[in-house]
C-alpha cells in the first residue's frame, strides 16, 4: 500500500533535516567547496520537501469540504484505497444535535401535514355535490370555522388576561371543550370579579373575525353571562365592537357547559381580540373559541 502524500513529504523534510545536521558536523579533513556543495544539494530538497508538504496539506483541506446536511466536517484520509482522488479523501461528517433534532421535528410535523391532507380529502371531494345547508353541516362536523383554541392552532403563548385566580386557572386554560384535569380546572378565571377583567388573544398578525363561541367553567356553575367584544391592530388601541354607534353587549351563557356561538354585525380584521365580561354566575370563568371571518354566515355549532 502507498503512503499518504503528505506522510511522505514529511519523511523527506527529517530525512534532509539529519542530512544537514550530518554534513555540519564533518570532520574538518572535507574540503570546505565539498561541504557547502552538499549542504546545498540538501537545503535545496529541504525547501522542496516543505512547499510540497504545505501544498499537499492546503490542497486536502480545499477539497475536504463538507457534504450536503452536515455542519461539522473533518478529514478522515482512511485507507489509501478509499482515495477519490490523488489529494482527495473521504468525508466524515458530524451532524450538529439541535440540528438533528430540528430536523426531526420539521419530520413529524410535515408527517402531521400529510396526516391532517388525508383526513381532508373525503371533505374536498364531496364539495362539488353540496348543498349550501350541506356544505354548512360539513363545516361543523370538521369545525372548520375554528380559529384554533380548541385545536392548540393558538398557542398558549398567544392567549392572554388581565389577571387569573391560580395556574390553575391561567387564561391557557379557557380553551373551548377543555376539560378539569390534575393541574387544571378546565377554564379560565380571573383574579377579581370586577369590570375591566378580560381574556383575549394575540393572532400575531391580522386576522379576520367572525364571531365568538363561549362555554362556562365545567363541573362548577361558574360562567359568563354577558360580555363586550374589543379588537384592533395595537393592544392600548382597541375599539368595542358597536351597533347603532353603541357597544354592543353579547349574550354569554347560562350553564357551565352549553356552547354560545355569537356572530359579529360583520367580519372584524384584528390582531388583538379581548372579551371583557360585564355579568356572571358567582365566578367570571369561561371557555372560548374564535370563529373565521369566511364563516360569516355559517353557523359553526
Amino acid at each position: 500500500m502507498g503512503l499518504n502524500v503528505e506522510i511522505k513529504c514529511k519523511i523527506m523534510l527529517l530525512y534532509s533535516t539529519l542530512c544537514i545536521i550530518v554534513f555540519s558536523r564533518k570532520s574538518h579533513s572535507s574540503s570546505t567547496s565539498l561541504r557547502l556543495k552538499d549542504m546545498g544539494i540538501t537545503t535545496v530538497i529541504f525547501t522542496i520537501s516543505f512547499f510540497v508538504a504545505t501544498s499537499a496539506n492546503q490542497n486536502e483541506e480545499i477539497l475536504c469540504k463538507a457534504r450536503p446536511g452536515c455542519q461539522l466536517a473533518k478529514c478522515d484520509p482512511g485507507l489509501p484505497s478509499s482515495r477519490l482522488n490523488t489529494n482527495e479523501y473521504p468525508i466524515t461528517c458530524v451532524q450538529d444535535k439541535e440540528l438533528k433534532a430540528e430536523n426531526e421535528a420539521l419530520k413529524k410535523k410535515l408527517q402531521s401535514w400529510l396526516t391532517e391532507w388525508e383526513e381532508m380529502k373525503p371533505i374536498f371531494s364531496e364539495l362539488k355535490t353540496k348543498t349550501t345547508a350541506g356544505l354548512q353541516s360539513l363545516m361543523r362536523t370538521f369545525e372548520l370555522c375554528y380559529m384554533g383554541m380548541k385545536s392548540g392552532v393558538i398557542p398558549d403563548s398567544a392567549i392572554f388576561a388581565s389577571t387569573y385566580y391560580d395556574s390553575w386557572h391561567a387564561q391557557y386554560r379557557a380553551r373551548l371543550d377543555n376539560r378539569v384535569s390534575e393541574k387544571s380546572t378546565g377554564s379560565w378565571s380571573s383574579k377579581t370579579n370586577t369590570i375591566g377583567e378580560w381574556i383575549g388573544v394575540d393572532f400575531g398578525s391580522v386576522r379576520n373575525v367572525a364571531g365568538v363561541i363561549t362555554q362556562g367553567r365545567p363541573t362548577y356553575n361558574q360562567w359568563v353571562s354577558k360580555y363586550k367584544i374589543a379588537c384592533g391592530t395595537y393592544p392600548n388601541h382597541l375599539h368595542f365592537v358597536t351597533e347603532s354607534d353603541s357597544e354592543m353587549i353579547f349574550t354569554g351563557n347560562s350553564d357551565s357547559d352549553t356552547k354560545v356561538y355569537n356572530r359579529f354585525p360583520a367580519v372584524l380584521s384584528c390582531r388583538y381580540i379581548r372579551l371583557y365580561p360585564q355579568e356572571w354566575n358567582v365566578q367570571m370563568s369561561l371557555r372560548f373559541e374564535l370563529v373565521h371571518g369566511h364563516c360569516l354566515y355559517i353557523k359553526p355549532l
